[in-house]
């Protein structure tokens, strides 16, 4: 994940290591210029519908964050830590909206993405990848997947593709 971070800024890994000193990473990025842009509203898009939302990554803690988040707003979320967990859980659940990990054993995200569709095509999917800009083919989403976002994600970045994805 902070590698593609690190790659989509331009940047470098350093990582230097000494038998019984220990390892030193150094992230390299670029400087800029840029100004970060201020937002003309603070009125973030927001779901008039409470959603069930099945979350899927192979780090629970990951899992666990995104719950919080979607239950803040109102979101009913089920997690699950891998693929064959999730498809076991969409199968038993009437869920709106999939938020999956793409990196994952066994099963990748994009092939749980099409399952998923395959069994409910209305179903929306929202792909969490720490390789960005390496997901998206000729600037579009993978076969299944709704909407594809970065890894870390803000509360506001998935707050928006919900809605996006949604409405």
């Amino acid at each position: 994940m902070v590698y593609g971070i690190i790659q989509r800024h331009g940047g470098t890994i350093d990582i230097t290591s000494e038998k019984g000193r220990g390892t030193t990473f150094s992230l390299l990025l670029p400087a800029t210029d840029q100004v970060a842009e201020e937002s003309e509203t603070d009125e973030k898009p927001a779901v008039n519908r409470a959603l069930n939302i099945l979350v899927v990554d192979d780090q629970e803690i990951i899992c666990e964050l995104i719950a919080e988040h979607l239950s803040a707003d109102g979101h009913q979320p089920v997690t699950a830590s891998d693929s064959t967990e999730a498809l076991a859980r969409f199968d038993m659940g009437a869920f709106d909206l999939v938020i999956t990990d793409q990196s994952m054993p066994g099963i990748s995200g994009e092939q749980l993405a099409r399952s998923v569709k395959e069994r409910r095509p209305g179903t929306h999917v929202i792909m969490l990848t720490g390789f960005g800009d390496d997901v998206l083919k000729d600037g579009k989403a993978p076969e299944g997947i709704d909407r594809v976002l970065p890894k870390p994600v803000s509360s506001d970045d998935l707050r928006r593709a919900i809605f996006e994805a949604t409405n």
